[in-house]
């Protein structure tokens, strides 16, 4: 129904329309707060996942971090076994030297004699 400014209405029609008016105006603010409500509700959902990803991602890098680290500790223990190994590769060279020389000197003093 269609009502222009020119048109006289009953006083019952008015009431209507101002009633009828008041319970859309009630169901629009109906909507709003239900509205108001689910995005609420998102937003905690949207916050909570956003933590839970936060955490993930945090444990993540721990776990990455712990893997690293252990490999480093790994990396220092090789590298002080090669070290190890160097150490007892020049000790057992310069024996062998030793040897070979000494070897030397008694093969010379055999032929000497």
């Amino acid at each position: 129904m269609e009502i222009r400014p020119t048109d006289v209405i009953s006083g019952a029609l008015y009431l209507k329309l101002v009633n009828d008016y008041k319970e859309y105006d009630r169901r629009q603010k109906e909507i709003i707060y239900d509205q108001q409500q689910r995005i609420k509700f998102l937003e905690w959902q949207v916050e909570d996942m956003r933590i839970e990803i936060e955490e993930s991602e945090s444990k993540s890098h721990e776990k990455l971090r712990e893997k690293l680290l252990r490999q480093r500790e790994a990396l220092k223990s090789y590298m002080n076994v090669i070290s190890k190994l160097r150490k007892e590769v020049e000790s057992l060279t310069l024996k062998n030297v030793q040897l070979t020389m000494e070897i030397q000197a008694l093969m010379k003093t055999d032929t000497d004699s």
